[in-house]
């Protein structure tokens, strides 16, 4: 693991420099710029002393005009159905919902928490299970009344084939900071679209990592097939405390109209706020 994220770090910054060389924004390097603006959706609901804390993070969240928000659950099967109920109420209907339980359940409490929470339509249910529990997964998709996504956990090419072949995932979310960098994330999309599977990655990092997502969002061609997409493709967006994403960058990704723009200048289009980084 830590390997593998120390040489995405590389891989980043080896493709930016590349870009830079050339002129060419880093979407163009790894497919073509396909979009010249990614949706978001928007991490939050995180736990705090207050559960009162919740509703304010979810009109925050609802505020912001994006297509959706994840909220984290995996205290028990009571306690996820109150907070999504809580959400959900707070999101209203014309907002998908998605969770998150950071691999803190089997698969029979899993099964139990997505029959409690189904009715409240949850886009997806992610890492319901440790990350190499394949056969968990699969047993537990063959069973779940939602889609289940996970990814963030796994690394390089090898740990999707086996969440393919093993059917244990509906959505699948590199994190392209962390599975290989963005050549193999991209070589992961590619074996998730033989499969059927869509692809979200996930983005919860700093601010180089997140303009390495939109980037590689911005490469993957439309899925299944034409312009016309049955689901945006969609970049995840922390909306946590992050000094890392909003202050090492001289001037942070934000969001416009729910989402985040594309740049075409050469490399990642960022530049660094060397002050930051030193102090971080």
């Amino acid at each position: 693991g830590p390997l593998v994220v120390a040489y995405s770090g590389l891989n980043i910054a080896m493709l930016d420099a590349l870009g830079k060389g050339l002129g060419l924004p880093v979407c163009k390097l790894i497919g073509g710029m396909a979009r010249r603006e990614v949706a978001a959706y928007a991490t939050g609901g995180h736990f705090t002393q207050r559960e009162t804390d919740l509703a304010q993070q979810m009109e925050a969240i609802r505020a912001m005009g994006v297509m959706g928000a994840k909220l984290k659950i995996g205290k028990g099967v009571v306690s996820d159905e109150a907070r999504v109920a809580t959400a959900r109420k707070v999101l209203g209907d014309d907002m998908f919902l998605a969770v998150d339980t950071n691999a803190n359940y089997t698969a029979d409490v899993a099964l139990e928490s997505m029959r409690r929470i189904a009715p409240y339509r949850i886009e997806w249910f992610e890492e319901p299970l440790k990350p190499h529990d394949y056969r968990g997964y699969t047993h537990l998709r063959s069973r779940a009344p939602m889609p289940i996504a996970t990814g963030e956990a796994h690394h390089m090419t090898f740990d999707f084939l086996r969440l393919l072949e093993n059917n244990c995932v509906d959505i699948a979310q590199p994190a392209v900071s962390a599975c290989g960098g963005l050549d193999e994330a991209r070589r992961i999309a590619e074996l998730c679209r033989l499969y059927s599977v869509r692809i979200v990655p996930a983005a919860w990092s700093s601010g180089v990592g997140l303009a390495a997502a939109v980037h590689f969002a911005a490469a993957l061609p439309p899925n299944p097939h034409s312009e016309i997409e049955p689901v945006p493709q969609l970049v995840e967006y922390d909306v946590g405390e992050n000094p890392l994403r909003d202050e090492i960058l001289t001037e942070p990704l934000r969001l416009q109209g729910g989402k985040i723009a594309v740049s075409e200048a050469p490399g990642l289009g960022i530049s660094l706020n060397e002050d930051a980084v030193r102090r971080y």
